[in-house]
């Protein structure tokens, strides 16, 4: 095919830019064989491809009379390797990765069915310390590669390498530009010959973000789980599929249909946003329209006559903006979990949401729920985008509600009463607006290193671990409190006064290791459990004169007596007085 009639292609196919970049660095890249089709994925930007296409104008086979069996390669490389033949062998790997790192790959029990899978671990791995590494993660550093996962399609034409930080560092999946030479040289043909297949691995690197499948050349926006979607295509189980443009768009990991009004899930994970969206364009008209980057879906309905809606936004096949105008509950579980461009969620008449919504997305700053009542399990667990909450209606929350929102600031819910387990545990917020709530489940903002300033007027029962290792608390105010479960502020270490006037009831731990306390008010203390105060070393007022007894069962070590209560306070004022006394000289 004539040089010019290969550009003339190309540059309909992926634009006049990336057709003239690619002539003006070397004419002879149109030589290489099926070009076209192997670009036709590679997006409209061809400098960073270029080393790439370049590098399959050199490649030669190469016949060697004896090749070297990959385990045995790869213990050359410094690892123990094993091929994963049954799931027990492919999640062996898993007790190398840190929580929340873990790779897709350990929840998927059918992947060794449809990859031939190599786990390779660095003989050092074990003595490697994850911190070590914390905040200055690289892909191909010491840590990242100790731990690898080189997994092949069966049916041939894809390659992927994993890496042991998975998602915490871009594109893990394709850890040394996928290319097994990159490991140890000769490991390619090794792996090629060993499984009979052909995965299109090159002498050169796949940069990022492409990937190579079949030959053919993917650039890629998001990667679940081993689905990779980019513009116009999606690759999944294997199968290169084709987006429709003239009536599809894509919208994250969903296709919405325009012509029968449709929202297919193309990922990895069950998710009930689909339903929803469906039924809040069925039997309406939707409209589409481009503002630059973006289009925006709007809907109208023929019956009502109503001004249009908008309901969604998408920037380049990505879902950054959703409104649900008139949904009322959302009952099924796992609505658009794990997403990593929605930035604005908007549901102006919903009421009530069951688990985990919205858990784990990365962009999410603006959420409008102005009457939402009750929510579920993993409301909004880990986003880290969010910096301020308001839910002006919300009456109750379950369990893991906002946990791990690394940003979020300030969250403010003036009808709150009742919240489960682990309520805003590891966030940093700094101001709370909870005038009403009344009982909190265990580890209540537990692991909080930033608020000072904590109150609770109408707070009357508390779980475990309520505020434990709340470092910077200085200001507490609970005057309802009740009772306290098992190690109540423990490791408060900044907290000087604690007036309790309510408190009757507390279990084991009840204030330890609060370094800076010095004075506790507790007139209406009766029962309490084991390692009662323990480590307060600057303590020297305590008032418990209304203990009356010690509750049978809180604790399942030998209980503290009312006598020892007393006679801690009692040593504490002689203590008080001795050190009045020496300072007075």
């Amino acid at each position: 095919m004539p040089e010019r009639s290969v550009f003339e292609q190309i540059k309909k196919q992926n634009g006049e830019a990336f057709a003239k970049a690619i002539r003006a660095y070397d004419n002879g890249i149109f030589d290489v064989p099926n070009i076209v089709n192997i670009v036709q994925y590679a997006g409209r930007e061809s400098e960073p491809i270029i080393p790439y296409l370049e590098s399959l104008k050199k490649i030669k086979i190469e016949t060697q009379s004896a090749i070297k069996d990959p385990i045995a390669l790869l213990a050359d490389a410094g690892y123990e390797a094993w091929y994963a033949d049954t799931v027990e062998k492919q999640n062996a790997i898993s007790k190398y990765y840190a929580s929340g790192e873990e790779l897709c790959t350990f929840r998927d029990p059918n992947r060794y069915k449809n990859y031939y899978i190599i786990n390779a671990v660095r003989r050092d791995a074990d003595q490697l310390n994850r911190d070590d590494f914390r905040g200055r993660e690289e892909r191909e550093d010491t840590y990242g590669t100790s731990v690898l996962s080189i997994q092949i399609l069966k049916s041939g034409g894809f390659i992927s390498i994993k890496n042991r930080y998975n998602h915490k560092v871009p594109n893990p999946d394709n850890t040394f530009g996928s290319n097994p030479d990159n490991i140890i040289r000769g490991l390619s043909d090794s792996l090629s010959q060993y499984f009979h297949v052909d995965f299109s691995s090159v002498k050169g690197c796949v940069p990022d973000p492409f990937i190579v499948f079949k030959k053919q050349l993917l650039r890629y926006h998001l990667e679940v789980e081993g689905v990779y979607i980019g513009d116009g295509f999606y690759l999944k189980n294997g199968i290169l599929n084709t987006i429709d443009r003239d009536k599809e768009i894509l919208m994250g990991t969903f296709i919405l249909n325009l012509k029968e009004k449709t929202i297919r899930n193309i990922g990895p994970r069950y998710d009930c946003f689909p339903w929803y969206l469906e039924k809040e364009i069925h039997g309406k008209t939707v409209q589409v329209t481009k503002d630059g980057d973006k289009r925006h879906v709007f809907v109208i309905d023929p019956q009502n006559r109503t001004p249009k809606n908008k309901i969604a936004t998408i920037r380049g096949g990505r879902l950054i903006a959703l409104t649900l105008p008139t949904t009322k509950c959302i009952a099924g579980d796992f609505f658009l979990s794990n997403d990593q461009y929605l930035e604005e969620f908007n549901a102006p008449d919903l009421e009530e949401i069951k688990d985990h919504f919205l858990v784990y997305n990365k962009r999410l700053q603006i959420l409008n729920l102005p009457v939402l009542k009750k929510v579920g399990n993993c409301f909004l667990q880990s986003n880290q985008g969010l910096r301020n909450v308001c839910l002006p209606a919300l009456q109750r929350a379950g369990t893991f509600f906002l946990k791990e929102n690394e940003n979020l600031v300030m969250f403010n819910a003036p009808m709150l009463e009742e919240v489960g387990e682990q309520f805003l545990s590891e966030s940093r917020v700094q101001r709370l607006n909870l005038p009403f709530l009344k009982k909190v489940g265990s580890g209540f903002m537990v692991g909080n290193g930033f608020i000072s300033d904590v109150r609770l007027p109408s707070l009357t029962s508390v779980g475990h671990y309520f505020l434990a290792h709340a470092r910077r608390l200085q200001r507490l105010r609970l005057p309802s409190l009740e009772k306290a479960d098992n190690y109540f502020l423990m490791e408060g270490v900044s907290l000087e006064e604690l007036d309790l006037p309510h408190l009757e009831r507390v279990g084991i731990g009840f204030l330890s290791s609060n370094e800076k306390l010095r004075t506790a008010n507790l007139p209406a203390l009766q029962e309490v459990g084991d390692q009662f105060m323990p480590r307060n070393w600057r303590l020297t007022q305590l008032k418990v004169s209304v203990l009356k007894k010690t509750k049978e069962g809180m604790s399942p070590n030998k209980k503290i007596g009312v006598k020892n209560i007393k006679k801690q306070a009692f040593l504490i004022r002689i203590l008080s007085l001795w050190q009045q006394k020496w300072h007075q000289r």
